[in-house]
């Protein structure tokens, strides 16, 4: 399995970068558990 994956490419880098930079939070909703606001 390669490293280069659109996960490690694309979705944890721009998590990082939003967090990093823009102070956001980011979580995965792939998991089917209801977030509450």
């Amino acid at each position: 399995m390669s490293i280069f994956t659109e996960d490690t490419l694309v979705q944890q880098t721009t998590a990082d970068y939003l967090e990093l930079r823009l102070g956001w939070k980011s979580f995965s909703a792939d998991n089917k558990q209801e977030v509450k606001t």
